[in-house]
């Protein structure tokens, strides 16, 4: 697992304190999914649903949102190179302005909105390992989100 590093046109082309936000929240996401304790749960999910974990090869922290035809994504499953992508939500508008109150990263309603966004969209990605039809996806991805936030004490 890693961060993503942006090319120096894309870093570019936002203002730096949009630029160190989605820095921040990246690696709070990188955190998230490498704690024991998240882990633990993404194996306890792989070994429910049966899926290989040998078919995940890479997962790439993003640090900036994907926009497609105005529409954003928090993830991305590439079956050819079993690679899962995670984004950052989309905070911000037009690359001008973040709410202040999501600056702050000592915020703990921040942190929270982080981890549980990093994890439901890691978990749904993962099932696309399994799953096909995107109903089934959603409706097992807010099982184990809720699964999760019974069983974490920061939640």
């Amino acid at each position: 697992m890693r961060i993503a590093k942006p090319s120096k046109k894309v870093i570019d082309s936002f203002p730096k304190e949009i630029s160190d936000f989605y820095l921040s929240h990246a690696k709070k996401s990188y955190e998230v999914i490498n704690s024991s304790k998240i882990q633990k749960f993404i194996e306890e999910i792989l070994r429910i649903e049966d899926i290989d974990e040998k078919k995940i090869i890479d997962v790439r922290i993003m640090i900036f949102p994907c926009v497609v035809d105005s529409d954003s994504t928090s993830g991305i499953f590439n079956h050819d190179i079993g690679q899962i992508s995670i984004y950052p939500s989309f905070f911000h508008d037009n690359k001008k302005s973040i709410p202040k109150c999501l600056m702050n990263f000592d915020n703990p309603d921040l942190e929270v909105i982080i981890t549980i966004k990093t994890f439901q969209t890691f978990v749904h990605e993962i099932l696309h390992l399994k799953y096909k039809n995107e109903d089934d996806i959603e409706v097992l991805t807010d099982k184990y989100t809720a699964k999760l936030c019974k069983t974490m004490c920061y939640f």
